[in-house]
């Protein structure tokens, strides 16, 4: 080519040279690809099988034992109360009676957090406060 001379640039060229980068990435990166695919994929199922599972626990008659491991075996371990000692759970009288034991789970008080869900839910709730009043 002659200096001061144009290049013939055809339109369709520039239009194929993206598309051809993007697969020549493509062909180099294909098992990177292949793989981030089927992670996306697998990830996108295994979210909807999970939400699938949970309606269907939360529909299930809960377990008193599996609701006080989840949500309250950390401070109150065989019914005790590693944060204040002094108020177990074992014989307390917010066990006297259900709506009690539910206005205590309703609310946050001092260094213990709401559990409104556990609250709202009469199946969770019976099963968890049958539970603790077993514990001895």
């Amino acid at each position: 080519m002659m200096p001061f001379q144009t290049a013939r640039i055809c339109y369709a060229d520039t239009l194929r040279a993206p598309f051809y980068r993007l697969r020549l990435i493509m062909k180099k990166n294909w098992k990177s690809i292949r793989l981030l695919l089927l992670l996306t994929i697998g990830g996108i199922i295994a979210t909807v099988l999970l939400e699938a599972i949970s309606i269907d626990v939360a529909a299930a008659a809960p377990s008193g034992d599996k609701i006080f491991t989840a949500n309250c075996a950390a401070c109150h371990m065989g019914g005790k109360n590693i944060i204040d000692p002094k108020k177990p759970v074992v014989g307390s009288k917010k066990l006297a009676s259900k709506d009690l034991f539910k206005a205590l789970l309703s609310k946050s008080t001092g260094g213990m957090p709401a559990f409104s869900k556990i609250a709202e839910n009469d199946a969770a709730l019976e099963a968890l406060y049958a539970y603790v009043k077993s514990l001895k």
